[in-house]
């Protein structure tokens, strides 16, 4: 799914769970609203985001733009190396963060 949030400013969400997005074409969204349900869409090993901001509503030609989070919960990180098919093994590091980019592997929770 892709939503402008800004002009030449788009927010790009993929692995949507099917058939439970709320907003349609046309509708306003404000920041916070509920707008579908985390799924596990694609060869993946588990419910997951993929969340950009792109230059146009296109996710293969829109080129990525730079942001950061206000505030989140950093949970965990993901072990790569000791995770195996669908299981996915967590590094505890719980801790508050601030005006950043969640960093791959991460699993954060937002207010």
């Amino acid at each position: 799914m892709i939503l402008e949030i800004a002009p030449n400013v788009f927010a790009w969400y993929a692995h949507l769970r099917r058939g439970s997005l709320t907003v349609k074409v046309g509708d306003a969204v404000k920041a916070g609203a509920p707008i579908a349900k985390l799924g596990n869409t694609g060869p993946s090993e588990g419910p997951h985001l993929h969340l950009g901001l792109i230059d146009k509503p296109d996710a293969i030609a829109g080129r990525s733009l730079p942001f950061v989070f206000n505030s989140f919960t950093l949970v965990g990180a993901i072990d790569f190396d000791a995770s195996k098919g669908d299981r996915l093994v967590m590094l505890p590091d719980s801790r508050q963060v601030r005006s950043a980019y969640p960093l791959y592997g991460g699993i954060q929770n937002y207010p």
